[in-house]
């Protein structure tokens, strides 16, 4: 299921699966969440959150300029509504693709 986040002028697109240690999911520029689908179901004991960044996926797309301080804005939203709880107590992760993949491998 979508959750839909409003974050500072954005509406934010969502997802949660599974339960256990959260695990928040960011991709990278110019992809979606949907970059995540295959290491999501290869991580059943944990809670995945994973989100599209603004002007990505499902989430909207308002007027620029972006900055990196609005992308971590945007990131504490989601965490602050999804997980309701303090950011430290949970792992992140912004995968480059190279990386995702090599993870991908040595999860088997």
């Amino acid at each position: 299921m979508t959750d839909f986040i409003e974050a500072k002028g954005a509406t934010l697109a969502a997802q949660v699966t599974g339960s256990g240690p959260a695990v928040v999911l960011i991709h990278g520029l110019g992809t979606d969440m949907s970059s995540f689908d295959e290491l999501t179901s290869r991580l059943p004991d944990h809670r995945v959150i994973r989100y599209d960044l603004r002007g990505h996926g499902k989430s909207s797309v308002p007027d620029g300029p972006y900055s990196m301080g609005g992308l971590i804005a945007d990131a504490e939203a989601v965490m602050d509504l999804e997980l309701q709880q303090t950011a430290y107590e949970a792992a992140l992760a912004a995968f480059a693709q190279s990386s995702q993949t090599s993870l991908l491998d040595f999860l088997g």
